[in-house]
């Protein structure tokens, strides 16, 4: 049988033979594996700009709500994969030692920047959430005060059980209307990108769209660095920060190239390594760099990179509050408030778009709690915008390495899989469908796999209706043939075959005869 028959399990189950809730579900799993294998895919051949970001910047792990309006790094100015984030309902973490989910995720950024960055600390964002037009946090009930409230004890209590030259601690707001990011520093200082554009924005020199934040003779040259060029098939600065789309803001590929040209350019800049300000507006530069140098205790190596992320971030406030003002009212609504249509839970979710996911990430301390804050947001968005399928669940396991063999698969994926399985089933009861997959560290590609074997004569036995989607790359492998090669052969199968379903454009088909 065609290895990729063999994956989709096309020939496992006919449409006709499922109900048609769970092929609304299967068909909506399905478009959105298809959009994750092909951002992944451009995620992979970004890797050596992503490794030039990583030489510049701090190991960085970013706390906040599960709110999907403030999912991933874009605000910030961080490639994917380059952030490790920490997201529980409100940014209300359990400090204490029996949350270990929480303290091995900060541990091991902790021990990354020793290994990789020991000239610079690790650093640590503890972030609430706010809206103005839309409505704030509502495990806080709305109330700004005690959101910030929550994450400054957070980062006390941060900073006091981690010395600040391993790890710095800082706190601060998001406003998920502009993506508008306010940093709050343990000394009183603070660099709030909203207020920082209230003082700038002058009629003569305005700060009203993300152009405004760079210089016109680099936003009307080439990029004098040719793989960033490159990657931006020619064109000129400008032609990538207009407009409701920019590629800067929604481009992976480009948004990959320009974050690393800024840092680096940033960090020349700062560390006096003959490199004068070229690329941003002098007077914006130098007002965030006066207040960073404020701070009494900023260590000199995270300078650069906070100011290279708060002139990120002014610059895609500005593209957020232009996009805003183009939309029509009712899409501009959902926009401002919670629109999420898939509960995320585990890990590895760091390449989905905004406001998609709910996350219910463990490291709260109860993940039976998170999957229940994040089933009544779901359910409150299916009653303003009705689903054809019950509520759906992604449930993944991260993988920082190979596995090569299956008891260490058994181990690593199916178990915590099944044990994720069963708290879904215990919070959603009957009424779900649930995707079932594993993820790679620096890949965020999500692989489908079945916990439950469906090929041996009593898989009938283990049939459950709530995991209807078919497809699984590690159907028929067993401890006799599973190898680390095949293992890898049948990603690559998964991933040539989604990627022609979704672009028509697969890559040089795998070759199977291993597998025969």
């Amino acid at each position: 049988m065609p290895l990729a028959k063999l994956i989709s399990g096309a020939t496992r189950r006919s449409s006709a033979t499922r109900d048609a809730l769970s092929q609304a579900a299967d068909h909506h799993f399905h478009q959105y594996l298809g959009e994750n294998v092909v951002v992944s895919e451009t995620l992979r051949s970004m890797r050596h700009g992503i490794q030039v970001f990583l030489s510049y910047a701090p190991r960085l792990l970013v706390s906040k709500c599960i709110d999907g309006r403030v999912h991933g790094s874009i605000g910030k100015g961080y490639p994917p994969t380059t952030v490790t984030f920490s997201r529980t309902d409100g940014n209300r973490v359990a400090l204490t030692p029996e949350n270990m989910h929480f303290w091995n995720r900060v541990n091991a950024v902790v021990l990354s920047a020793r290994h990789h960055t020991p000239d610079c600390p690790a650093l640590f964002i503890a972030l609430g959430h706010r809206a103005v037009l839309g409505h704030g946090c509502a495990a806080h009930q709305g109330d700004d005060a005690q959101a910030l409230v929550a994450v400054r004890e957070q980062a006390i209590t941060m900073q006091a059980k981690y010395d600040a030259r391993d790890l710095y601690v800082v706190y601060g707001m998001t406003n998920t209307d502009d993506g508008a990011e306010r940093l709050i520093f343990l000394d009183g200082h603070e660099v709030d990108s909203a207020a920082i554009i209230s003082l700038l924005d002058t009629p003569r020199m305005p700060l009203k769209v993300a152009a405004d934040v760079f210089q016109d003779t680099f936003l009307d040259r080439l990029v004098d660095d040719r793989p960033t060029d490159h990657s931006l098939g020619g064109r000129r600065p400008r032609q990538i920060v207009h407009g409701p789309e920019a590629p800067l803001f929604h481009d992976v590929q480009s948004m990959i190239a320009m974050q690393t040209y800024l840092l680096e350019d940033v960090s020349r800049v700062v560390n006096n390594e003959s490199r004068n300000n070229v690329v941003f507006q002098p007077r914006l530069f130098d007002e965030i760099r006066r207040m960073l140098e404020a701070v009494h205790d900023l260590p000199q190596r995270l300078l650069a990179p906070l100011l290279y992320q708060t002139l990120w971030n002014i610059a895609y406030t500005l593209h957020e509050r232009e996009r805003l003002t183009k939309l029509d009212e009712v899409t501009r609504r959902h926009e401002l408030e919670h629109a999420e249509d898939i509960v995320g839970y585990g890990e590895g979710f760091e390449l989905e778009r905004r406001n998609r996911l709910v996350l219910a990430k463990p490291g709260r301390g109860d993940d039976q709690l998170a999957l229940q804050v994040a089933k009544k947001v779901l359910l409150h968005n299916r009653e303003l915008d009705p689903q054809p399928h019950p509520p759906l669940v992604h449930v993944n396991v991260e993988l920082a390495g190979d596995v090569d063999s299956w008891e260490a698969f058994n181990r690593d994926v199916l178990a915590p899989l099944m044990t994720r399985v069963e708290n879904v089933h215990t919070v959603f009861g009957e009424d779900c469908r649930i995707l079932t997959t594993y993820s790679r560290t620096r890949e965020k590609c999500f692989y489908p796999v079945r916990i439950n074997p469906d090929t041996t004569p009593n898989s009938q036995l283990n049939e459950d209706h709530r995991q209807s989607y078919p497809a699984d790359v590690t159907r028929g492998l067993t401890d006799q043939n599973f190898r680390r090669q095949q293992f890898a052969l049948r990603e690559q199968v998964y991933k040539h075959m989604m990627l022609l379903e979704t672009t028509g454009e697969g890559f040089t088909a795998p070759d199977e005869s291993d597998l025969t």
